[in-house]
């Protein structure tokens, strides 16, 4: 019988042969078949009774413990059979009589080892006729090893398995140039794979491996719940992640510029389901990067998901058209400019549209002074804003002057008065204090007019105004001779008076 190393997976079986031998091993027993059906031939020729001998064939391997010698000849011819095995066993001879068609059997025990029979049929007249063959008697079976895989079960995320080995037919005979390594691919279905590999010598012994191997390609799952939307933008080097992996995942990471670590697993079971989270510091220079966070399963399957991280820290553009700080009218326009993404603009958190980094807002005043914030927001939270005051109103602070026209010092005082709401007075744009309505600045004086602008500002924004002029000249001639006179005058006396 020949050898085969067979591999048997999902009812199909494939043999692995080596073609040089099994020519050599179809040629030879060719040949043996040939020259036994001569021999036969030859013998049927002669002189002697004519034999055939059906079984065993010259040349057969064999592992049972019993051989049938089983032919035909003359139905008056005897039958001489001789068995003898190589080693100590020696020599077994049987005569039988064939039956009356003249077929005969003989059956006997046989040890194992290489076996030549004889068997030979004679007549009464003493002429013979012989057949001489051999068998080899081999109840050991082949030496078979699977190298790879070796680990039972074994885990794939392949569809196909290579299945490597070593066989050897013959492991008792060091001179046997049957053996070698074997190497199979097998195809392979999702799930278990009971795969068995069997190797036959031409004695039927059988050498049986078994490898298990389970099949899977189904990716676990992993989702990226936060941060959303995607792409998420933001101003906050914080970001947290947090999402929902399992269906037989073992690992979730989450990569960042190429560098992937752990998430934390919060609650759950990977292989079912389970919640996870991580938190990243992003750097100044993570301006805008993918996330990517992935489950693996136990045989390396990935599902990915990802998400578009853009780190935003510079506030948007902002600009205010100029508009008048003192109104009549109960309402202003507040125009300007902005980014063109932006879509809002707000004034004390009322929002206004912005079309096209345009916007022009009509603000409604009340009666007095009015702050108010106007302020622009990007996508990524950024604001700029700027503070605003506008006064509304129609009766101005009472404002009464006591300034004198002109004078020959060259300081002098600007006094008035106002309304008691009124905090500063301003006098050519410096600020002085208001108490109780009154006023009282001392003031330089150049030769010449002086020019002072008075200005009051009330509570409600209501401003009063009244410009004054003081004349400042130095004194005359004649007025110095009558002081220098009286001068002389008083020091003469002084004089006097301290002779007597």
């Amino acid at each position: 019988m020949e050898q085969d190393c067979c591999i048997h997976s999902d009812m199909v079986s494939t043999f692995i042969r080596r073609p040089s031998r099994i020519m050599i091993l179809i040629l030879s027993l060719a040949i043996v078949m040939v020259l036994a059906m001569a021999s036969s031939s030859l013998a049927s020729n002669g002189d002697g009774p004519p034999l055939t001998v059906t079984s065993p064939v010259d040349g057969e391997h064999t592992n049972n413990a019993t051989l049938v010698i089983q032919g035909s000849t003359a139905p008056d011819a005897m039958v001489s059979i001789t068995a003898s095995a190589t080693g100590p066993s020696g020599a077994q001879s049987y005569i039988i009589t064939p039956e009356a068609n003249g077929s005969f059997v003989k059956e006997f025990n046989v040890i194992e080892g290489l076996w030549y029979i004889n068997v030979t049929v004679s007549d009464g007249s003493g002429h013979n006729t012989s057949v001489t063959m051999y068998v080899v008697v081999d109840r050991t079976p082949p030496r078979l090893e699977v190298y790879h895989p070796t680990e039972s079960p074994t885990y794939t995320q392949y569809r196909y398995a290579s299945i490597t080995g070593y066989y050897d037919k013959d492991p008792n005979n060091i001179a046997n140039e049957d053996r070698g390594v074997f190497v199979r691919q097998v195809e392979l279905v999702e799930g278990d794979n009971h795969i068995d590999i069997r190797f036959m010598d031409e004695a039927g012994n059988e050498a049986v491996e078994w490898v298990y191997i389970i099949a899977d390609w189904t990716p676990p799952t992993v989702i990226i719940e936060k941060p959303w939307p995607d792409p998420y933008v933001t101003n906050n080097s914080t970001v947290r992640f947090s999402g929902r992996a399992g269906t037989g995942a073992v690992e979730v990471l989450l990569e960042h510029k190429g560098v992937s670590v752990p998430v934390t697993i919060l609650k759950g079971d990977l292989d079912i389901c389970a919640t996870w989270e991580y938190i990243l510091e992003l750097g100044p220079a993570d301006l805008e990067q993918d996330i990517i966070v992935k489950a693996i399963d136990h045989v390396g399957n990935e599902a990915l998901d990802t998400v578009r991280v853009i780190y935003d820290i510079v506030p948007p553009s902002f600009m205010i058209d100029e508009f008048p700080m003192y109104s009549d009218s109960s309402f202003l326009w507040v125009n300007g400019t902005t980014d063109k993404d932006i879509g809002m603009v707000f004034i004390d958190d009322h929002a206004y549209a912005v079309v096209n980094g345009v916007f022009m807002v009509q603000w409604v005043l009340n009666k007095g002074r009015n702050e108010f914030v106007v302020s622009v927001r990007d996508e990524a939270g950024n604001e700029a804003s700027q503070t605003f005051e506008a006064w509304y109103g129609t009766d101005p602070p009472r404002l009464k002057m006591d300034v004198p026209d002109r004078t020959d010092s060259d300081t002098v005082k600007i006094k008035g008065t106002t309304d008691t709401d009124v905090d500063t007075v301003s006098i050519n744009g410096a600020k002085y204090p208001v108490v109780d309505g009154r006023f009282a600045v001392e003031v330089n004086l150049t030769e010449g007019a002086n020019k002072f602008l008075v200005e009051v500002l009330d509570s409600e924004g209501h401003k009063a105004s009244r410009t004054v002029v003081v004349e400042y000249s130095t004194p005359g001639f004649g007025a110095a001779m009558v002081v220098a006179v009286l001068a002389v005058a008083s020091a003469l006396i002084t004089t006097r008076r301290s002779r007597r």
